[in-house]
């Protein structure tokens, strides 16, 4: 199940503005995305990983009062979706040497809501949200995002092994 967390002060937006991502995914092309109905051309996303961001990333952590963890920003550019999936935390758990059941993610939401954007998890659908919103999920949750607006769509993940 999803769940609200809270909402969390933004410190991140003048570094975000000046951000260059650093991968590229085409997710059509993965085997965990691919169906033959699905035109990879949409299904780009960006992404950069913890020291490839700027150097407030260690703060999301601070934030959840997690000494451990991952985080990662996602950039899902007009036009563009991420196909219905679940998180394996692969990263996280080889870092670790977890198993899936331990760990979770936080998803915050870098700007407010524009009309267009949205993300469906299995039993919730997000829309309207604010700048730093936040919500907990885990491996069990399908979801999917799509950017319909014209306009960049951020987001931010923390993976995290749960207490």
């Amino acid at each position: 199940m999803i769940k609200y967390v809270k909402q969390i002060e933004d410190f991140w937006s003048n570094d975000l503005n000046q951000h260059k991502f650093t991968t590229t995914y085409n997710l059509g092309d993965t085997r965990e995305y691919h169906h033959p109905n699905l035109r990879s051309s949409v299904t780009e996303c960006s992404q950069s990983f913890n020291d490839e961001l700027p150097a407030i990333w260690k703060q999301f952590l601070k934030e959840f009062d997690l000494t451990t963890g991952s985080v990662s920003w996602t950039l899902i550019e007009s036009g563009r979706i991420v196909p219905i999936h679940q998180d394996f935390f692969v990263n996280l758990r080889q870092t670790y040497n977890a198993e899936v059941d331990q760990c979770a993610r936080y998803i915050i939401m870098l700007e407010d809501w524009i009309f267009g954007q949205i993300v469906e998890f299995d039993d919730r659908v997000l829309t309207r949200w604010k700048k730093g919103d936040v919500w907990e999920f885990d491996h069990t949750i399908p979801h999917w995002a799509a950017n319909a607006s014209n306009y960049n769509f951020y987001t931010c993940q923390v993976s995290f092994l749960k207490k």
